[in-house]
């Protein structure tokens, strides 16, 4: 939870940053803040399901963190071009946050 909220901080700051040093600052913290999220996605697979149903599930994980290398450019390249290139930042920060209050835990 810590994660994706420093995760989203940094990506808030590199919507907003007017050097270079600030963006690769913020990318850095981004970089480093979002590393527990993809490390721990198999994981949660492999604790989430059935061991009859866990191959299905881990492959589908698999193709998406697979795919999400050459599709996000694609994406993004669209958004960059009709919005300009700050709203890449400000996607991932509202995606952030979304699954942030998302997997909030309600019992505390």
């Amino acid at each position: 939870m810590i994660s994706l909220i420093c995760s989203l901080v940094g990506n808030i700051g590199c919507a907003n940053a007017h050097s270079y040093a600030t963006m690769c600052l913020c990318r850095a913290i981004v970089g480093f803040f979002i590393c527990p999220a993809a490390a721990i996605g198999s994981g949660v697979v492999a604790e989430t399901f059935f061991r009859d149903e866990r191959a299905r599930y881990m492959g589908i994980w698999t193709i998406f963190v697979t795919l999400g290398v050459p599709v996000a450019p694609f994406i993004f390249g669209f958004v960059a071009l009709r919005v300009g290139y700050r709203w890449i930042y400000y996607i991932l920060a509202i995606v952030s946050g979304v699954v942030e209050v998302l997997f909030y835990p309600r019992d505390i």
